[in-house]
């Protein structure tokens, strides 16, 4: 029984093409309430990452239990903000201020060093495209933690400007992946 409804949940809703859609969710919810509402004070930072760590485990959760793998970049992102929302709740200032300072350059700390955890061990790598040959995935995943490591340090060199600390470092790392993912998945070395 058990297995029927996984099967069907497979081929249901949250296949993945819909987990595609869901797991872009708890960033874009952070950046639509960091533009909304700027908040300012620890107490005002505890509704973006309890709501965005909530749809990051949801979406983890719910990907998890259909086998689906899931994008390693949006994992790292989840990360980031529940690690924020533990700073909250465990009172550790330093940390949330640190977040403060660095804003984007961090989230791409976290997805760096993610990405290295997940090159060396998990079998789809950093990449994650499940199936590919081993040597070829690991080489997109090292690609891929490359792209990471100029999307980070670029955000850092920038400093506070959103469009060059942020949009610029994210669309080059979710550019990178998609034609690493695409070569990868077409069989091009």
């Amino acid at each position: 029984m058990n297995s029927l409804l996984i099967s069907l949940a497979r081929r249901g809703p949250l296949s993945r093409p819909w987990l595609q859609w869901l797991e872009p969710l708890p960033l874009a919810s952070f950046l639509v309430y960091m533009r909304l509402l700027s908040p300012q004070t620890p107490q005002e930072w505890l509704t973006p990452y309890l709501l965005c760590s909530l749809l990051a485990l949801t979406v983890t959760v719910a990907g998890w239990y259909l086998r689906q793998p899931l994008n390693r970049i949006y994992l790292a992102i989840g990360a980031y903000f529940l690690s924020g929302l533990l700073a909250l709740a465990l009172g550790w200032q330093t940390l949330n201020a640190l977040y403060g300072r660095l804003e984007a350059t961090a989230m791409l700390a976290w997805v760096l060093a993610l990405g290295v955890v997940s090159t060396y061990a998990l079998p789809a790598g950093y990449i994650g495209v499940v199936g590919a040959p081993p040597r070829a995935s690991r080489r997109a995943s090292l690609w891929l933690l490359a792209a990471s490591g100029l999307a980070l340090l670029f955000s850092a060199c920038a400093g506070r400007n959103p469009l060059l600390s942020a949009f610029i470092p994210f669309l080059f790392l979710f550019v990178a992946q998609g034609r690493l993912r695409a070569r990868l998945a077409s069989g091009l070395p």
